[in-house]
C-alpha cells in the first residue's frame, strides 16, 4: 500500500486558479492538468533526475512551466529550449522535518545492547547484499536488522530475490553462502519492528535509537552521483539522534554537510562519499561496519559520548533550524513566483528572462 504525503511547498497553493495549475504531489503525480496557461510543478518526494524532466517539461508544453526544484539540472539550456523557468529551494528537506513523527533526544547514558541498526523494506541489492554480508560475517547479532524483501514490480518474492542475486553476483562477502537456503529465512524481521509494510517515518521504538551506537542507511536512490537526492531514510538518524553509515549516491554527505549538517569523519572512514562506483562505495561501507563490529559496546558507549555533541546538533537543525531556514527561503520563493505569473501575462518570450534561482 501506498502511504500518499501531503504535498510539498503548501506555501504556494494560494497561487492556484482558474488558470494556474499547481501541481505538486509527493510522488509526483500529475493531475487535474487542462492546458492551463501556467503550470507550478515539483517533484520533491522522487528522484527527479534529468529524463524525468525533460518529460515533465514535454507534457506541459502547452504550458509556461515554473519548477519548483531542489537538486542541479542545466537550467540555462532547458529554459532556451522549453517555455519554463526553475526555481531552486536549497531547504527544501524541511519537509521531512513538517511531516515526520517528532522525537525527543533519549538518555544517551543507558547502555548500549547493539552496534547497529539497520531495518529494511523493500527488495533492493544493498539491502540483500548487507543480509548476506551480516550472515556471511557472523554479524547479526550485532544489529537490530530486518529486510522484507518486497517486491514493489510484480516479481513476487523469490523472483525479486532471484533477480536481486543476479545483480550482487559472487564476491568476498556472500562467498560459499547457500542462497537458496538464505531465501528461507525471508522475510527477516525483528519482534520489536513494528512496521506494517508501509511508509514509516517514525523512529519506531525509542530503543532502536537509544540502545545501539549507529545506523547503517540503505537510501533507495545511489547512482544520482553528486546530485544526490535523500528520503527519509537518511533522515532518522539526523531526527532521532544517530552516527551514521550512509550508502547512497556519492556526495550525499557532502551534500548533508551543505545543508547545516554535522557527519562523524572522526569516527568512521567518509573517504566513501567521494567513491563513484556504487559497488566500490557499498563494499568500503562493509569494510567499516566490520571494524566497528570488532569495537566492544564498552568502547562504542565512549565514542558515542564523544561524539553526541554532533547527534545533539543535527537534531535541533533537523527539528528548528531547517525549518526556520526553509520559512525564510519560501518567502523569497513566492516573490519569485509572483512576479514570473505577473510577466507571463505581459511578455510571450519568458523562456528568455535571466534564470531566478535561489
Amino acid at each position: 500500500m501506498l502511504v500518499i504525503q501531503p504535498d510539498p511547498y503548501k506555501e504556494i497553493a494560494e497561487f492556484a486558479s482558474s488558470t494556474v495549475l499547481i501541481c505538486s504531489p509527493y510522488h509526483g503525480i500529475i493531475k487535474n492538468y487542462k492546458k492551463q496557461p501556467v503550470v507550478i510543478y515539483s517533484c520533491f518526494g522522487e528522484v527527479f533526475n534529468l529524463p524525468q524532466v525533460i518529460e515533465t517539461l514535454e507534457h506541459f508544453k502547452d504550458s509556461f512551466t515554473i519548477l519548483l526544484v531542489h537538486r542541479d539540472y542545466p537550467t540555462a539550456e532547458l529554459e532556451q529550449k522549453y517555455n519554463c523557468k526553475f526555481i531552486k529551494i536549497k531547504y527544501a528537506y524541511a519537509y521531512y522535518s513538517d511531516n515526520m513523527t517528532y522525537g525527543d533526544l533519549y538518555d544517551h547514558s543507558v547502555e548500549l545492547k547493539k552496534k547497529f541498526l539497520s531495518l529494511n523494506n523493500r527488495a533492493q541489492w544493498n539491502r540483500q547484499a548487507l543480509m548476506q554480508f551480516l550472515i556471511k560475517f557472523n554479524l547479526l547479532d550485532d544489529f537490530y536488522f530486518s529486510y522484507w524483501c518486497t517486491d514493489r514490480f510484480g516479481d513476487g518474492v523469490k523472483g525479486i530475490y532471484d533477480k536481486t542475486n543476479e545483480i550482487i553476483a559472487s564476491t568476498w562477502f556472500n562467498k560459499n553462502l547457500d542462497l537458496e537456503k538464505l531465501y528461507q529465512m525471508l522475510p527477516i524481521k525483528i519482534a520489536l519492528d513494528q512496521f506494517d509494510g508501509t511508509n514509516d517515518w517514525s523512529m519506531g521504538e525509542t530503543l532502536f535509537y537509544q540502545t545501539t551506537f549507529t545506523s547503517f542507511v540503505n537510501e533507495t536512490f545511489i547512482d544520482e552521483n553528486f546530485n544526490v537526492y535523500l528520503s527519509e531514510k537518511c533522515m532518522k538518524p539526523l531526527a532521532y539522534g544517530h552516527p551514521f553509515l550512509l550508502f547512497s549516491s556519492a556526495g550525499a554527505l557532502d551534500k548533508l554537510r551543505n545543508l547545516g549538517f554535522q557527519t562523524f569523519g572522526d569516527v568512521f572512514d567518509e573517504s566513501y562519499d567521494l567513491i563513484e562506483n556504487p559497488q566500490l562505495r557499498f563494499e568500503h561501507l562493509l569494510r567499516e561496519t566490520q571494524r566497528i563490529c570488532n569495537l566492544s559496546l564498552a568502547e562504542l558507549t565512549k565514542i558515542k559520548q564523544h561524539v553526541w555533541s554532533k547527534i545533539v546538533h543535527n537534531h535541533n537543525w533537523f527539528w528548528n533550524q531547517q525549518t526556520t531556514l526553509y520559512n525564510d527561503e519560501i518567502v523569497t520563493v513566492k516573490m519569485q513566483i509572483q512576479d514570473l505569473l505577473m510577466r507571463s501575462t505581459t511578455d510571450s518570450s519568458l523562456c528568455r528572462i535571466p534564470a531566478t534561482n535561489t
